[in-house]
């Protein structure tokens, strides 16, 4: 799943839809990638241009933290969603995994 997330006529899409955007969008002023690189180190706001600096529809970016946040919620809800509809157990835990390249933070 791309780690993307994108803003775009008012709506929040995510992952692979989101990640048709990523070049086409400006980072971080509306679409958001390498943003879990970024969470080592508590910079503070980063995204000073960010179409989401005050909250819009529920969502705000201005850090790093925020868009991993929306990423996973997202996903969350995604999984749970794809389980109600196939008859599934929702009641699952979840592992997330630090990706094989990091950088040092």
């Amino acid at each position: 799943m791309p780690s993307v997330v994108a803003w775009i006529d008012d709506q929040l899409i995510w992952g692979k839809e989101a990640q048709k955007y990523k070049f086409r969008l400006s980072t971080g002023k509306n679409v958001w990638f390498s943003f879990k690189m970024k969470l080592g180190i508590d910079e503070g706001p980063i995204y000073h241009s960010s179409e989401l600096a005050i909250a819009k529809n529920g969502y705000q970016i201005l850090t790093p933290f925020d868009v991993t946040k929306i990423f996973f919620m997202k996903l969350h809800d995604a999984i749970r969603d794809f389980l109600k509809k196939n008859n599934q157990p929702t009641k699952v835990k979840f592992c997330i995994t630090v990706p094989a390249s990091f950088e040092f933070n």
